[in-house]
């Protein structure tokens, strides 16, 4: 058993499992565990290039959750800590950056391309915060450089004790509260579900839940990547304009495992319409979780 998450990456990268992103009819792709491991290299190379060095925080702010899985890896490999935050146009995840910001150590900002950090760089000076917008004007780098760039970075070895990433309280109001999750705390949290649930190679994770929180990043990343099995990655907004999805990509992807905090079922229930969906055969579904 692994005792690292990169060292689950590596147990992962041998097998024949994959990350299937559900993004839409025309957009859906799949990511092998092997090939997520090459991507995120890559992305490291250009990281380590810019810069990026180990103990570095790295805040995410990425919307597709490829691009997102992929930054993620590049920092656990590089001994960078990630910090996933919510991307998107609303203020309160813009803000949140800028309050976020100030408590970390050495800071890096990955965003989806040069345009969405002007975006983010012209809130904070539009709101007063000219200081922190400063910084990450000068400490904004571009995925979509990233992801072009050829040669791989130098993964770095960690230990059981390392920190993984920092994972932020959800709230908006006073000062956000980092928690601070160590290579061993994540496996444990992962290992503990694949013992509970009884997952083997048969099961097939599907989740919606956003990747910036843990129930999504952990229960539905990181534990079906150690239990080495396939997972699908539903966007959160997609579930939010269409949450028949969910259970429309259950029936058609074969998936075992779901779950859900409490209303995530009330808004799948209010849309519902039982003559839309007979053909839905859930059959498939072994567990489905509940996040109250």
């Amino acid at each position: 058993m692994p005792t690292t998450l990169t060292g689950a990456l590596h147990q992962a990268a041998r097998g024949g499992s994959a990350i299937h992103y559900l993004e839409r009819a025309s957009k859906d792709s799949v990511q092998t565990y092997a090939q997520l491991r090459a991507d995120a290299l890559r992305v490291l190379g250009f990281l380590q290039g810019r810069g990026v060095g180990r103990g570095d925080e790295v805040v995410l702010q990425l919307e597709l959750n490829r691009d997102f899985i992929t930054a993620l890896w590049a920092c656990l490999l590089g001994g960078f800590i990630p910090v996933p935050l919510a991307a998107g146009g609303v203020d309160e995840h813009r803000l949140k950056v800028f309050k976020v910001w100030p408590v970390l150590n050495r800071p890096h900002l990955l965003c989806a391309e040069g345009a969405a950090a002007a975006g983010l760089v012209a809130f904070g000076r539009a709101q007063g915060l000219e200081a922190v917008a400063g910084q990450l004007e000068r400490r904004a780098l571009s995925f979509a450089e990233a992801a072009a760039h050829a040669e791989p970075g130098q993964e770095q070895a960690v230990t059981p004790e390392d920190l993984a990433l920092i994972q932020f309280s959800s709230g908006s109001t006073g000062e956000p509260k980092g928690v601070m999750v160590t290579h061993h705390a994540a496996l444990v949290n992962a290992t503990d579900m694949i013992t509970t649930l009884r997952v083997d190679e048969r099961d097939r994770f599907l989740g919606w839940m956003p990747l910036t929180h843990d129930f999504g990043i952990i229960g539905f990343h990181f534990t079906p990547l150690v239990a080495g099995v396939p997972q699908y990655q539903l966007p959160t907004q997609r579930f939010a304009r269409h949450p028949a999805l969910w259970l429309e990509s259950a029936h058609a992807h074969r998936a075992t495992i779901l779950a859900s905090p409490n209303f995530g079922y009330l808004h799948l229930l209010s849309h519902y319409d039982p003559e839309s969906v007979t053909h839905w055969d859930l059959s498939c579904v072994r567990i489905i979780q509940n996040g109250a």
